[in-house]
């Protein structure tokens, strides 16, 4: 009393499963560089990037160095003084800011 066992084939996958890869590390690389396309795509659609506020942002230069402080960076000022130029006054690296 023998059993033949007989293979069947299996049934066909659905179209989705088939053209899903695995967890590996070669998808998951391509679905954060999909995902970072999409991003970006987003923002430069709504144009929300910030570069050319913080540029015009940067009103505070010193007269000596020429290094330029934001706006918001006032309390920076004298510490930039005393640090990069102890010989000079505040009034000769920032003779437009009031001293913080």
């Amino acid at each position: 009393f023998w059993l033949k066992i007989i293979p069947r084939p299996h049934p066909p996958l659905p179209s989705a499963l088939t053209l899903k890869m695995g967890r590996s590390n070669g998808c998951e690389a391509s679905r954060k560089r999909a995902d970072a396309a999409k991003r970006a795509e987003k923002y430069n659609k709504d144009g929300n990037s910030q570069l050319k506020q913080n540029a015009a942002a940067q009103t505070l230069v010193c007269n000596i160095c020429k290094q330029t402080f934001m706006c918001t960076q006032k309390k920076m000022l004298p510490v930039h003084q005393e640090s990069k130029h102890p010989k000079n006054t505040f009034a000769e690296c920032f003779p437009d800011a009031e001293a913080a």
